[in-house]
């Protein structure tokens, strides 16, 4: 069987099962693509760059590696050149849909004048909160709490709850 005769039958078997609600042919189907993934996950994958290292190997030793490596840089170029296009493309719709232009720098945080650092709590490194224990005296070199702490801003959610 070729390969798009094999494409050609596994799409329809996905529709048919699909269109019939038939729960048996589509529990088989999902049985299968697990066994797939999982030997393709195990076995295929782990070997891929032993394969590709004996491919060169056999490349160079029968002397056919220079009419072969221009061919394989050009596509690497071809696939980079790709890759970075799909990325200016994904940028330019991000930047439509929000409003905003994806390439410019984020605005700076102001920093506080040096005389106003000192009311400010350091943080402490062995602590999981960052901010020194208050039951603890207080530490030296971490500076001690004069006014209440900075307010910490929640972090950015993505996608709404």
């Amino acid at each position: 069987m070729s390969v798009m005769s094999a494409l050609v039958l596994s799409v329809l078997m996905g529709l048919a099962a699909t269109w019939t609600n038939s729960k048996l042919t589509c529990d088989f189907l999902g049985e299968f693509q697990n066994i797939v993934l999982d030997i393709v996950g195990k076995i295929i994958i782990p070997m891929l760059p032993f394969y590709i290292a004996a491919t060169f190997c056999n490349l160079s030793y029968e002397g056919m590696i220079t009419h072969q490596l221009p061919a394989f840089i050009q596509i690497i170029l071809i696939v980079m050149a790709g890759h970075y296009i799909w990325l200016a493309v994904l940028y330019l719709l991000a930047g439509a849909y929000s409003g905003k232009n994806p390439g410019s720098p984020p605005p700076l945080r102001p920093r506080l004048p040096d005389r106003c650092r000192h009311h400010v709590q350091r943080r402490h490194p062995g602590c999981r909160s960052g901010l020194r224990p208050q039951e603890q005296g207080p530490a030296q070199g971490y500076g001690q709490l004069r006014h209440p702490p900075v307010r910490q801003h929640p972090p950015l959610r993505l996608c709404p709850d």
